[in-house]
């Protein structure tokens, strides 16, 4: 999902090509819901906006929402895990991070 590659990247300035590429961590999704009150069709712009419902040890639960011309079109709750990749396990986020994290559990990200 574009707009929490681009959280991590913006926001909490921990790109996925640091974190893989440099740090050997990953946050595959462990859990999704997603709901679709209304279509969207090729070419709708949708505006995506994602606040942070509870920060774990090495978990995080994130609500995500859509939007197109003001209506609702995608609302999901996604939990993400941070994983070491070599040893494939949970790892914790690291202290900067997650109080990074932590100013998007009352405010939400636009991307």
């Amino acid at each position: 999902m574009h707009v929490v590659e681009s959280w991590f990247d913006e926001a909490l300035d921990w790109s996925f090509a640091r974190m893989i590429g440099g740090e050997s961590a990953s946050v595959p999704v462990v859990r999704c819901d997603a709901e679709y009150p209304r279509a969207s069709r090729l070419g709708d712009h949708l505006v995506w906006r994602l606040s942070v419902q509870r920060i774990g040890r090495s978990a995080i639960d994130l609500d995500l929402a859509a939007t197109c011309g003001g209506e609702a079109r995608v609302k999901m709750a996604l939990t993400l895990v941070l994983s070491d990749l070599d040893v494939i396990r949970p790892r914790h986020w690291p202290e900067g991070v997650r109080a990074r994290m932590a100013d998007y559990l009352s405010g939400a990200f636009q991307g």
